[in-house]
């Protein structure tokens, strides 16, 4: 008798800290499934309500569909409790998950096509990151926007690596990545923006990205979303030009991005294009560059914000003080 062929591992890997309100929800999310051949990976980071009991509680009463990490006594945060995650997975393809969402019954089947499909077009050992849509609800589920990315005017077309160095379009929960991405993008350093936003970069950069437009989790919003929705034009524009102004958390974030290009240099200079290289030497030293010299080095290398209004306030933002961060140096 011939031996059964092993499918492949797939991992859901899921970070929790102080979710008890809303996990359950996620757990039985993850439970009803329409894909049941895999397994959940838990890291708590340092949880201080009822979360590890309910991990425990559902790891015993579903044997095989939890398994839960060692836990931490000292917080790591999102990224680097996700980070955590993957340095330990051994899987095939992994998804991400956050605690506080509901994910729709055939969310896994439906990305893991779509991964094949790509896969099945691509060169062997192809770095691929799939990700989909998502329907925006409040905190008992009302639905706020059919689709998250007309709510927050995302474009996922906009894929390409020079696109995705000033703002990121996958989203975490969403995302489903192969083997071969996992390999080059791990370590995630501690200088990333994000875990979502470092995957998404370098697909962009080494290998695929694909987009499936349809939703399939219910993206919980509530007081405490770490990273949440944000409405498309929510704001007036003199809002939006005051807070460029005036606000130092843009700057923070343009200075983020900056620091992320950066690392991603360091790691990935060799190995993606000239043009790319010198895209991110470029964002990642922009804040050495005389004022007027800053906007026009990006917008000449094909950095740019995804609208004309952004753009403006890029911009704008540019001509702000220089923060000081170290960079690297400029071939």
């Amino acid at each position: 008798m011939k031996a059964k062929k092993r499918g492949p591992v797939v991992e859901v890997l899921l970070a929790t800290h102080n979710g008890g309100r809303f996990l359950e929800a996620q757990l039985d999310s993850l439970l009803a499934q329409t894909f049941t051949d895999f397994t959940v990976v838990v890291s708590d980071d340092a949880s201080t309500d009822g979360t590890p009991n309910m991990l425990e509680q559902y790891a015993r009463k579903h044997p095989g569909f939890l398994k839960i990490l060692e836990p931490r006594e000292n917080r790591l945060g999102a990224c680097a409790n996700f980070a955590r995650l993957l340095d330990l997975t051994q899987a095939d393809y992994v998804f991400f998950c956050d605690q506080d969402d509901i994910w729709l019954p055939e969310k896994m089947a439906l990305t893991f096509e779509r991964m094949q499909q790509i896969e099945a077009n691509s060169a062997t050992a192809t770095p691929v990151l799939v990700h989909t849509d998502l329907m925006v609800v409040d905190e008992n589920l009302a639905v706020l926007g059919r689709s998250f990315v007309r709510y927050a005017g995302i474009d996922p077309m906009r894929n390409k690596f020079e696109n995705l160095l000033l703002g990121n379009i996958a989203t975490g929960c969403t995302i489903l990545i192969n083997r071969s991405l996992l390999e080059c993008a791990r370590p995630i350093p501690k200088g990333a923006l994000m875990f979502d936003f470092w995957l998404a970069q370098v697909a962009a950069g080494l290998g695929n990205i694909g987009f499936l437009d349809q939703a399939t989790v219910l993206y919980r919003q509530h007081s405490k979303n770490l990273i949440g929705a944000s409405k498309k034009g929510s704001n007036s524009l003199m809002v939006r030009v005051k807070r460029t102004l005036l606000s130092d958390t843009t700057l923070r974030v343009l200075t983020s991005f900056s620091r992320h290009a950066a690392e991603l240099e360091r790691r990935y200079g060799s190995q993606v294009s000239p043009r790319q290289r010198i895209q991110l030497l470029t964002l990642a030293n922009v804040w050495r560059l005389p004022f007027f010299q800053r906007f026009f080095s990006l917008f000449f290398r094909g950095i740019r914000k995804a609208s004309f209004t952004a753009t403006v306030g890029l911009f704008i933002l540019l001509l702000r003080k220089n923060p000081n961060a170290n960079r690297a140096e400029l071939p």
